[in-house]
């Protein structure tokens, strides 16, 4: 008689234990996740910077030429007052993407 007990206290226990975890999981699979996950941050994050250093590149040639020269010329100083003018500019523009706002300040 005891095993009978034993038995049957064991198989009502399995089956409230299986209807409390089915529960719990659909509970969980509705409700959704708005942030967004390390990996998909880091992806944004190397996607925003590759940008901007494509748009700071694009401009800055001059002002890169002038600081590898030993012995600047004039012109060359007037061009790159200008590209770095152009550099700033570009800096100005800059959004940052949306998925990134969280990291808006570290940026």
């Amino acid at each position: 008689m005891k095993k009978f007990w034993l038995l049957m206290s064991a198989l009502i226990l399995s089956l409230v234990l299986t209807a409390c975890a089915d529960s719990g999981e659909k509970a969980a699979d509705t409700e959704k996740d708005p942030a967004p996950t390390e990996e998909e941050v880091k992806k944004s994050l190397v996607k925003f910077y590759m940008g901007l250093e494509r748009s700071i590149n694009a401009v800055d040639a001059d002002l890169n030429a002038y600081e590898s020269a030993k012995e600047p010329a004039a012109e060359l100083k007037a061009k790159a007052s200008e590209s770095a003018a152009a550099v700033v500019a570009k800096i100005k523009e800059v959004t940052v993407p949306a998925e990134l706002e969280e990291q808006k300040a570290d940026i």
